[in-house]
C-alpha cells in the first residue's frame, strides 16, 4: 500500500466547527454568570459594611428578584446553546455520513469501471504482499 495512502488512513477525522451563534449564547451565559457574582459579592459586602447606604438599601430589597431573574437567563442562555450545539454536532455527524457513503459509492463505482486502469484486473490489493 503506498505511503501516501496509509498516512491518510491513520489520520484521524476532522473535529466538528463549533456554531458561532452557539459560542455566543455561551457568551451570555458567561455574562450573566459574572453579574450574578457580582450580585453574590455585594450582598456579602451589604452584610458587613453601612447597612445605611442607598445601593445597600436597594440592594436588600431588590436581591431576590435581581438573582431570580439572572439565575433564569443563565439557564435560559445555557441550555439554549446546549441545544444549538447539539444540532450543529448532528448536523455534521449527518453530513459526514453522507460524504462517506458517496465516497463508498464512488469507490464502489470505480472497481467496476472498465476504464479505471489504475490497478489490473484479476490481482487482489489486500493479497499482492506489496
Amino acid at each position: 500500500m503506498p505511503e501516501k495512502e496509509l498516512q491518510s488512513e491513520c489520520q484521524s477525522p476532522p473535529t466538528p466547527i463549533p456554531s458561532k451563534n452557539a459560542g455566543c449564547l455561551f457568551q451570555l451565559a458567561a455574562i450573566c454568570a459574572g453579574v450574578f457574582l457580582v450580585t453574590v459579592l455585594g450582598m456579602i459586602a451589604t452584610a458587613f459594611g453601612d447597612s445605611g447606604s442607598p445601593a445597600a438599601a436597594w440592594l436588600m430589597r431588590h436581591s431576590g428578584g435581581l438573582m431570580a431573574i439572572e439565575v433564569a437567563a443563565i439557564l435560559i442562555f445555557c441550555f439554549a446553546a446546549m441545544a444549538q450545539d447539539r444540532g450543529q454536532t448532528q448536523r455534521q455527524q449527518h453530513d459526514e455520513k453522507l460524504r462517506q457513503a458517496e465516497l463508498t459509492r464512488s469507490a464502489i463505482t470505480r472497481i467496476g469501471d472498465p476504464e479505471d486502469v489504475s490497478r489490473p484486473t484479476g490481482t487482489n490489493p489486500d493479497l499482492s504482499g506489496g
